[in-house]
């Protein structure tokens, strides 16, 4: 690997230097020469923009905003058009190179960006992109560059999700090499058949493939492939050849794949995270993120000849990650450095000659890619462009899930142009011309925070708490000072009296932000002050991981943690659960009822036994040098365990470092219950939830502060990131508390900072170096610090909302765990199953992203055993709502074993095909073709699932009208129990589902629901949810149509009522073909909503196809498996909730969008053992595509978590 430099710098940035220390001054740096002041985030009046890490962005040339996050570009081979790869909008993004205009915004139904990947054919007549999901996507280019005839081609899935990336076309066009990044391989794509004809084995998590005389070369961005005696970590199911103490990939490799013998024939080491490619006569240059280098290799040789060190200035630490590349002209390279917001530019004088700098262009926000314009300047992709600028809720909240991604069009500097362009970046980065930062002083009178890394700091312990997901107007906008919005406010004073009372004793900070815009990178910036390209191109699905608390080698920089940097510097660490991917045991995990009594008995509040005994559950970490500081004892995030419950191990282990006098340096803590579990039943509502975290926070300060280590020590705490709110100045804006009596006393702080400038005041005190250039340029918070302390501790508040008020449908307190039935079928159980029955486990994931073959989760009851593995190493993407984490659930009845499929964010379960006759029955039910002629048309047909149930399915349907009628009636004569589920399928082909809008690309096929159960459809990834009563579904492939997609139609009852004798009716309607009128899209939505509810109907329409319609009624271990669910609660006996109230529904939406763990009323489950885990990052339904349900600003208040 290449080496990195450490070394000691300083910036020569007036924050960092300008301390003045007056006596009659409490705070004793001068405010007005902090690096940003008191600038807030967004654009400014001179035009620039201020990031929520710590940047000013001036890019240069000309800027085209759109609205997403571009991750990857091409050109057209004529130069007269682009297309950009973005996630978190539409897919691809077609910009004019001549007028800089977007010629085309264009979406394809179910897909979204992956990390890299579009390219055109050598002729220009077609385009490819990969989509995150498992696919490419495949468009004619139109003459004006625009796109048409989009379609996605599957890529086999024979180990779950290839995870598709770099592209590259045959010189011949007709094949399409991809690099498929959790296969390890590079396939090839067959572009005749659309068929993948082969995989060929690289390295590890290929990133980016390049053609050149008959060979591909291939970026692994995990290196090479583990040997026996390598230390490894895993990422995504591949084990990655790490570093023993970062945990992050140590080998960085190039693979050389023959194209005609389709076999790899060399392995090229470079640096470390290889990403961006490009070649120019012999040489291929490689990017190498993570090491700010680039490789030259010789094609000829097949060997690297040359690495160029791209740092904006020499001797800085790593950070400035070069992640795009090309080539202009004869000689002339350029780089795109991804966190210095620049291009690089170098003279290349050939193999035998050094590469000379020229200079750096400043960009937008984060350039993922870089290509040569015609006139010899270059056309950049920004991902983050200028931020989260997108409009604002009717309510005036910002949301960090608003980012306006960009295009730049940058001419050809002058040498003059490059001087001054090149003092601009270092000026936005907070960079200097100077690199080597002043020695420690001797003999200097310690301070809290020392103007020199090294000098003595009246603080010697320091404790760093995160907590998650909240706005700064979520909790405080009701503190009454500072810039604070009460009508945002949806945690105040009443839920939150201890944060509020600190505001008081120590200084508000309402300018203050989280680098990060969700908890997958909001823990690397708080942990690591920065975060990899890796995750950064990751927002299109998150597929590989999403590493909130680590379980992804790829996550971890090998600048390292906070923990090793302390550690290095000789410090001591403790680690309260952050970071922290596992918390298990052999125990019964138990419900939050369960943790909660065990925390009143810790705290001599209640009496009994421990349902926990201590030492049951042990936290384990993945990062090598983090797992022996854990303590061990304390859970790491999930809402399932109250904060109180952490609060008593914090207590029992400083009582005892308290007793031992060795309270460690630094200490780190999870805290995350303010997350909250929404309005998931048998755990707390959300405002008791943060209660329960505020006063968990305010115990934890009382204690430290009455405390012979006071006088001592600091309380740092941030949220990870502020996801889960809006707030008027920017969705970053989060809440941060220095609590130490070294801090100012109840002053208001408007100074900028970040999380990274919370870090580098941590650095400062402890006498740690920067890890990497952004801790390096984030001056340290010194207005935050008196040199006059106020040692009086603080008392803590006791909490004014009841810790244990619970969600709708809570087992009551002290409930004992439900009877389940005995889950033993007649067909030869085991007797040694038979013999033990233990309770069923509650086990409960939390949001890890377990990779495809984890099992996590087990629970055995008489003679059936289920296991649940993860199927697919995918997360939810953000900005969607996918059937989520596919899963495997496998039952095991003695010895007969049924595997059946589980996506655990929906709500019902649909079961493996073929039917296995030992335990299931069942028959498909196909109906005739409606005929479109006469006045009425009617088909009906039935189905016969066991001798006592009956099922009929009529059609009905109009001619000319765009309505499909259809009801099915169930009926039950006999005395069997009917509980079961339907399929419907829906020929994604057939016309009858079509429905095409002006002004949306692709076709949109739709249908709603009306009845008493939930309905689900399935095309591929995507999942909707409908509201009967407005007769507009939600599409989020095809946002803003409120179009539906077809696929199938999963539907469960879990009814008491069908009994002998019983029927139970279920309508649903479609829509057909029929002639928009006018282009305003959501007219045409409303004249669908109508025809639904029997207003005006257009003519024009089609109706046909046929329909097929499954009846299934478990028996065996399936049906006593359902019988246990229901038992244990899964079936919500509630009416459902009212459609017509407006409030009640968007509950309903908020709950399945954030993938809560129990049903809503009227959500039905079945097949879901106990708790599911909870997944973050989906956009909310505040976001752009909830249109139809979007709330109040009061209901938003009432109605969300």
């Amino acid at each position: 690997m290449d080496a990195l430099r450490i070394p000691r710098f300083r910036v020569i940035a007036a924050a960092a230097t300008a301390l003045a220390i007056g006596t009659a001054a409490a705070a004793y740096a001068d405010p007005s020469l902090l690096w940003l002041g008191t600038s807030k985030v967004g654009r400014q009046n001179d035009g620039s923009v201020i990031t929520s890490t710590g940047q000013r962005v001036t890019p240069a040339g000309a800027t085209t905003e759109f609205t997403g996050r571009p991750v990857d570009e091409a050109i057209r081979p004529d130069h007269k058009t682009a297309t950009l790869l973005n996630a978190q909008g539409s897919l691809l993004v077609v910009v004019d190179l001549a007028t800089h205009k977007v010629l085309q915004n264009l979406s394809v139904s179910g897909q979204s960006a992956s990390f890299g990947g579009v390219a055109y054919s050598p002729d220009g007549s077609q385009l490819f992109a990969s989509a995150a999901n498992g696919a490419i996507v495949r468009a004619s280019v139109n003459a004006d560059g625009t796109l048409t005839a989009a379609k996605a081609i599957a890529l086999p899935q024979t180990n779950g999700n290839p995870y598709p990336g770099g592209l590259a076309v045959s010189p011949d066009g007709k094949s399409l090499y991809v690099a498929m990044s959790r296969n390890n391989t590079l396939g090839v794509l067959d572009l005749a058949t659309e068929k993948m004809s082969q995989q060929i084995p690289v390295g590890n998590a290929p990133h980016a493939v390049l053609v050149k005389d008959g060979k591909a070369y291939v970026t692994n961005q995990g290196g090479r492939p583990a040997q026996a005696g390598d230390t490894t970590v895993d990422s995504a199911g591949t084990k990655i050849v790490a570093d023993p103490v970062t945990g992050g990939p140590s080998t960085g490799t190039v693979a050389v794949v023959d194209l005609t013998t389709a076999k790899t024939v060399g392995t090229i080491p470079v640096g470390l995270q290889p990403t961006g490619e490009a070649v120019h006569g012999d040489a291929v240059f490689v990017t190498n993120t993570s090491s700010d280098t680039i490789s030259v290799i010789d094609t000829t040789q097949r060997h690297k000849t040359q690495t160029i060190d791209v740092q904006p200035l020499p001797h800085l630490p790593a950070g400035s990650q070069p992640n795009g590349v090309t080539f202009v002209g004869d000689n002339q390279l350029v780089v795109s450095l991804g966190r210095t917001n620049a291009l690089a530019l170098y003279k290349w004088a050939g193999f035998g000659g050094a590469a000379e700098f020229q200079g750096m262009v400043p960009t937008g926000w984060y350039p993922t890619a870089v290509l040569p314009a015609d006139d010899g300047g270059f056309v950049v992709a920004n991902g983050k462009g200028v931020g989260a600028l997108g409009p604002a809720n009717a309510n005036g909240g910002r949301r960090v899930q608003a980012l306006i991604g960009s295009v730049q069009f940058v001419p050809k500097p002058t040498t003059e142009q490059l001087g001054t362009y090149s003092k601009t970046v270092l000026d936005n980065n907070n960079l200097s011309a100077s690199s080597a930062y002043d020695n420690a002083r001797k003999n200097q009178a310690p301070v809290p925070v020392p103007e020199r890394i090294g000098e003595p700091s009246k603080i010697k312990h320091v404790f760093y708490i995160v907590k998650e997901n909240r706005t700064y107007d979520q909790i405080l906008g009701d503190v009454g000072k500072g810039d604070s919005e009460p009508k945002l406010t949806e945690f105040g004073k009443d839920v939150t009296p201890n944060q509020h009372a600190m505001m008081d004793r120590f200084p508000l900070m309402d300018n203050f932000y989280a680098d990060g815009d969700l908890s997958a990178d909001g823990h690397q910036w708080a942990m690591q002050a920065n975060v990899p390209d890796y995750l950064e191109k990751a927002f299109g699905s998150f597929v590989r991981s999403y590493p909130y608390d680590g379980g992804d080698s790829m996550a971890y920089l090998p600048t390292g943690f906070i923990w090793g940097n302390a550690l290095k510097a000789g410090k001591t660490v403790a680690d309260f659960g952050e970071y922290v991917p596992s918390f298990t045991g052999s125990g019964t995990f138990g419900r939050w009822a369960d943790w909660y009594h065990d925390a009143q008995v810790m705290a001599g509040e209640a009496t009994g036994p421990l349902h926990a005994p201590p030492h049951t559950f042990q936290a384990k970490a993945d990062v090598p040098g983090l797992d022996p500081l854990l303590i061990r004892d304390y859970p790491n995030f999930n809402t399932g365990i109250p904060d109180q419950y952490r609060y008593q191990i914090f207590k029992q282990q400083f009582t005892k470092w308290q007793e031992d006098d060795n309270l460690p340096n630094l200490t780190i803590m999870t805290l995350g219950d303010d997350h909250t579990s929404g309005s998931s039943a048998n755990d707390p509502t959300p405002r008791a939830q943060v209660a329960d975290n505020d006063l968990a926070l305010g115990k934890i300060v009382d204690d430290i502060s009455h405390s012979r280590y006071w006088k001592d020590s600091a309380i740092f705490v941030t949220e990870d990131d502020s996801q889960a709110g809006t707030d008027h100045v920017d969705g970053h804006r989060t809440t941060g508390y220095v609590i130490s009596p070294w801090a100012t006393s109840g002053v208001v702080d408007s100074q900028y900072y970040t999380q990274v400038n919370m870090v580098r005041t941590i650095e400062q005190i402890l006498g740690l170096p920067p890890m990497n250039q952004m801790d390096l340029a984030a001056p340290p918070m010194t207005s935050l610090f008196s040199t006059r302390p106020n040692f009086a501790p603080y008392n803590v508040i006791a909490n004014k909302i009841p810790l244990d008020e619970m969600n709708p449908g809570s087992l009551p307190s002290g409930s004992p765990p439900p009877v389940v039935p005995a889950l033993c079928s007649s067909a030869a159980p085991s007797a040694a199953m038979t013999s033990t029955a233990p309770a069923v486990n509650a086990y409960r994931s939390d949001e890890s992203d377990y990779q495809a073959g984890d099992t996590y989760g087990a629970a055995r009851n008489g003679c059936v055993e289920a296991n649940v593995t993860k199927r697919v190493g995918e997360n939810n993407k953000p900005g969607t709502f996918q059937p989520g984490w596919p899963a495997n659930v496998t039952l095991r009845d003695g010895t007969h074993v049924e595997t059946l499929d589980w996506s655990e964010l929906i709500l019902s379960t649909k079961m493996n095909d073929p039917a296995v006759p030992w335990h299931r029955s069942g028959e498909w039910l196909t109906l005739p073709d409606v005929a479109a002629s006469g006045s009425s048309v009617v088909s009906s047909g039935a189905a016969q699932v066991n001798p006592d149930i009956k099922a009929t399915l009529t059609t009905s349907a109009v001619p000319g009208q765009p309505v499909i009628k259809e009801s099915l009636q169930l009926h039950n004569a006999g005395s069997t129990d009917f509980n079961g589920y339907f399929q419907y399928l829906l020929d994604p082909d057939s016309v009858e589902d079509t429905a095409v809008l002006p002004g949306v690309s692709g076709t949109n096929k739709g249908f709603v629901t009306s009845g008493w159960t939930k309905n689900y459809v399935y095309d591929g990834p995507s999942t909707a949810i409908y509201s009967p009563a407005q007769g507009i579904a939600w599409d989020p492939d095809n946002k803003p149509t409120g179009i539906m997609s077809a696929g199938y139609i999963v539907g469960t009852w879990f009814d008491a009522s069908v009994q002998a004798g019983g029927d139970r009716t279920i309508t649903w309607y479609h829509v057909t073909d029929y002639p928009a009128q006018g282009s305003d899209v959501t007219a045409n939505i409303a004249r669908w909503a109508d025809a639904i509810a029997g207003g005006p109907v257009p003519t024009g329409g089609s109706v046909a196809a046929a329909k097929t319609l499954k009846m299934v009624q478990p028996t065996g271990i399936e049906k006593q498996w359902l019988d246990a669910s229901s038992a244990m609660g899964f079936n919500d006996p509630t009416t459902p909730p009212d459609a017509t109230d407006r409030n009640l529904l968007n509950h309903a939406i908020w709950y399945a969008t954030e993938g809560y763990d129990t049903p809503y009323p009227g959500e039905h489950r079945v097949l879901t053992p106990n708790e599911v885990p909870r997944v973050e990052g989906i956009t909310d339904p505040e976001d752009q595509f909830m249109q139809p349900f979007r709330m109040s600003p009061e209901q938003e208040t009432a109605g969300r978590p």
